[in-house]
């Protein structure tokens, strides 16, 4: 029996059908489930916790007494946990709702910090691996390193053309990489570099091949970079020999932004401003390596961000909406946005450590929202003043950054 034959009787003849409908049934499911579980969160039950709190603090107070006093010997406790009567325990201080704790998941996003220092719009951020530095490019024609310790300026790289748009950290944060209308992406050596470095104003590498704007570039690893670009393509680099290994074309636009699969570095997903998103592997031949489109958008997509478990990834669009789409199904998981009054554009997202949070930058109101992954809905605004360019949750899930055309950074907590 052939291979075809087979797959039609396990499936049935019409396989495309049959599958459409398990993924309508598989998505049903899910949103029943999210129902069921807020329909839980919503009648949880603050007396019952209420309850266990007074044992709690009962029990404080029966440590602290005379009973368990006499216990003491020589300031050692011999009171040992099953000696506390039942009614007593738990050990446990339950969190109970009120106006300023709404409960698990209530996304707080307070300003931790403002940082000042450049003198026109910022561009891009990015956090190092490390999560102890941030560096950000502005049209002020600096790339300027900070020190997220102790939010002061590390180093500051003038560059010869200051129309950047796009930074990015290496994973042993030795280089910074950057890109813009200069066709270029110029590298820098950072490693022990502080201050004013006005010796860098030459890149450690310039990697030349392009020939329209460089809107995106990511490390691969320590060696080697990808670049997205105006010219439709994109470009996976040797650094050290400043030479391109393999060049990816399918788009039909420019090529807005790409983002690299730590997990199984074999794989990158692509946005562009014709409407597609794709999924392409290194390891296929040029004309073959893009493993799939991704359709649903209908204006240019703008960025693109893996879900934390790289099973997943975001997109955000100047239609207004961001969509979460599942590597297993080809299929919109989400929609984030589609209530919103003003359309206006999504120009940078993000999702936090956990995935909980989705956050996303506006080039108008609302300027910059953080969403619930799982339901769509808005979590928090993050005010703003002017257009929010890039956003980016801290790698060890502590803090988010955003870059304004107001020329400052923001760290929320």
């Amino acid at each position: 029996m052939s291979s075809n034959n087979l797959l039609k009787q396990l499936l049935g003849t019409n396989t495309s059908d049959k599958i459409e409908a398990q993924f309508r049934e598989c998505r049903s499911q899910i949103n029943t489930l999210i129902s069921k579980i807020q329909k839980k969160i919503e009648e949880k039950d603050d007396e019952v916790l209420s309850k266990f709190n007074d044992q709690y603090i009962a029990q404080i107070a029966y440590e602290k007494g005379p009973e368990a006093e006499a216990k003491y010997n020589d300031g050692k406790p011999t009171l040992t946990p099953d000696e506390i009567p039942k009614e007593l325990r738990p050990l446990k201080h339950y969190p109970i709702k009120s106006p300023e704790n709404k409960g698990k998941g209530y996304a707080k996003f307070e300003i931790q910090r403002c940082l000042k220092g450049h003198n026109d719009k910022i561009y891009a951020l990015k956090w190092s691996a490390d999560s102890n530095n941030l560096v950000s490019a502005s049209q002020d024609g600096s790339l300027v390193v900070w020190d997220m310790g102790a939010y002061t300026k590390k180093l500051g790289i003038p560059l010869r053309m200051a129309w950047v748009m796009t930074v990015d950290y290496s994973p042993n944060g030795n280089l910074i990489a950057s890109g813009g209308l200069d066709n270029l992406s110029s590298v820098f050596n950072i490693e022990d570099k502080v201050g004013w470095a006005a010796e860098m104003v030459r890149p450690h590498r310039e990697l030349q091949q392009h020939e329209g704007y460089v809107s995106c570039n990511r490390f691969v690893d320590n060696e080697h970079i990808i670049t997205a670009s105006g010219d439709s393509s994109i470009i996976l680099w040797d650094i050290e020999y400043q030479q391109p290994i393999q060049a990816f074309i399918g788009h039909s636009g420019d090529v807005e932004s790409v983002a690299h699969n730590f997990k199984s570095n074999n794989t990158f997903v692509s946005g562009s401003i014709d409407m597609n998103a794709k999924l392409w592997d290194y390891r296929l031949k040029s004309h073959s390596s893009c493993i799939n489109t991704f359709t649903g958008h209908v204006s240019d997509i703008n960025s693109v961000s893996w879900f934390p478990d790289y099973k997943a990834f975001g997109t955000a669009s100047d239609d207004g909406c961001c969509r979460l789409f599942d590597l297993n199904s080809y299929q919109t998981l989400n929609i984030y946005g589609k209530e919103l009054e003003e359309a206006n554009g999504v120009t940078s997202i993000d999702f936090s450590r956990s995935g909980y949070y989705l956050a996303a930058a506006y080039d108008d109101g609302p300027m910059c929202l953080t969403w619930n992954t799982v339901t769509a809905k808005v979590e928090k605004y993050v005010p703003h003043v002017m257009r929010v360019s890039s956003v980016e949750f801290q790698p060890n899930g502590n803090s988010l950054a955003t870059g304004c055309w107001d020329r400052n950074l923001r760290v929320w907590v």
